[in-house]
């Protein structure tokens, strides 16, 4: 029988602890994407959001002529220059909202929509191109989100800029009015605006109109007008960022100009939420046309956004 001496035996020893890391190390390999046995997909594209149907709150879409629709008082001198435009109110193309992609089963296309009053302004003075127009809801559904999206043109037709907005009130009954307004530097459209396009869409909601505008006052100041009056939360849920539209009307009824105001608190403060059948008071100007007397002032009420 061999005898072992000692330094064979540490040498043994030696060799089975270096066999033995190399195994370890070899069944402990991981892939480069390993990650809690997942690997992660990059570019996040494939990812997407819907916001269609989701209870939020709503506004008058109906935009009620004997309620919420006041006649202001005459006046305002100067001129404007005004540019015709092309329109295609069919809608249906997918719409963004409040960060979330709606897919195709959430908006209202088709005929949804019909475009009116829809017009362009340059003021050079000031350096800007003003669209406006408004969109009736004749897709029978109450929709929310309503997008505008601009295509504006040259005198030879070309496209120069394409851009969106969105439409006021917030949520539209079926039959409703909407308003919108988009004002651009003129300085960022690469060319001169001549014309424009627009197409309509907006995503289906079950929501419902949750707020109201009450005593509306309309005061000649001069170059401006004040609006005044109270915005009620109608619903059975608070009024999420309570907001009185005001449209104004030259007096051959084009829709002049649109304001949404966010009323403050006494500290100044936004109202985020306005609990159900809670009011609050609201006054805030508008400036009169130039180059025509003003008209009516329509106002609604509107919540969510």
């Amino acid at each position: 029988m061999m005898r072992l001496t000692q330094n064979t035996v540490v040498t043994i020893v030696a060799l089975m602890a270096l066999l033995l890391a190399t195994l370890a190390c070899g069944s402990g390999t991981d892939s480069p994407n390993r990650d809690g046995g997942n690997t992660a997909s990059g570019g996040g594209g494939s990812t997407s959001s819907s916001t269609s149907g989701s209870s939020t709150s709503s506004t008058s879409g109906t935009s009620s002529e004997s309620q919420n629709a006041p006649v202001a008082p005459s006046g305002g001198s100067g001129e404007a220059s005004g540019n015709s435009s092309s329109t295609s109110g069919s809608g249906g193309s997918t719409n963004d909202s409040a960060g979330g992609a709606a897919t195709g089963d959430d908006v209202a296309g088709g005929n949804a929509f019909t475009v009116s009053n829809d017009m362009g302004r340059v003021d050079n003075d000031m350096g800007y191109l003003y669209l406006t127009g408004e969109i009736t809801n004749t897709s029978g559904r109450w929709v929310k989100a309503v997008r505008i999206d601009f295509q504006l043109l040259d005198g030879s037709g070309n496209e120069i800029f394409t851009d969106r907005t969105y439409a006021y009130p917030f949520v539209a009954a079926p039959g409703g009015t909407l308003v919108y307004e988009y004002v651009r530097s003129l300085s960022a459209i690469n060319g001169t605006y001549a014309s424009h396009k627009v197409e309509v869409s907006a995503i289906v909601t079950t929501d419902e109109q949750q707020g109201v505008v009450e005593n509306v006052v309309v005061e000649d100041d001069g170059d401006y007008v004040m609006i005044n009056g109270t915005f009620r939360s109608s619903g059975r849920d608070a009024c999420f960022n309570p907001q009185p539209i005001a449209a104004m009307y030259t007096a051959s009824g084009k829709l002049y100009r649109v304001e949404a105001h966010s009323p403050t608190d006494a500290q100044g403060n936004f109202y985020n939420d306005l609990p159900a059948g809670n009011t609050l008071s609201f006054s805030f100007g508008m400036s009169k046309p130039t180059g025509e007397a003003m008209g009516e002032v329509k106002v609604w009420a509107s919540c969510g956004g």
